[in-house]
């Protein structure tokens, strides 16, 4: 932690510039994919509202849209629901989340087959 306190602020400058762009290429792909995701300020991950989009999948729950995007669009989804207990698993039932700390280009390859996808 020492070490990384004396860099200098462009490193950080750099380094939140480079993950903002991150972001908002999953952002810009879900939105254009038609869901709207919150835009997130303090985390590597995004998350939306996919239930629009179970019947163009053929699926009528969030886990199955996660396994059918890996499978036809190279974009890999977490339940949110599997971050919540029993008693508050149907208020995210609906959820998925995705990281964004990926390469740029592997992220606006996976927005691409988001795209041809839907």
């Amino acid at each position: 932690m020492a070490h990384a306190l004396s860099f200098p602020p462009a490193f950080y400058d750099a380094l939140l510039g480079d993950y903002r762009e991150r972001r908002d290429v999953l952002v810009a792909g879900l939105r254009e994919a038609g869901l709207t995701p919150p835009v997130p300020e303090g985390t590597f991950f995004a998350v939306a509202d996919v239930s629009d989009h179970y019947a163009l999948a053929g699926v009528d729950n969030a886990t199955d849209l996660g396994r059918h995007w890996a499978e036809n669009a190279g974009l890999v989804g977490i339940p949110v629901s599997a971050f919540a207990g029993p008693a508050n698993r149907g208020l995210y039932a609906d959820w998925l989340r995705l990281a964004f700390c990926k390469r740029t280009d592997v992220l606006r390859g996976a927005m691409a087959g988001l795209a041809a996808a839907v």
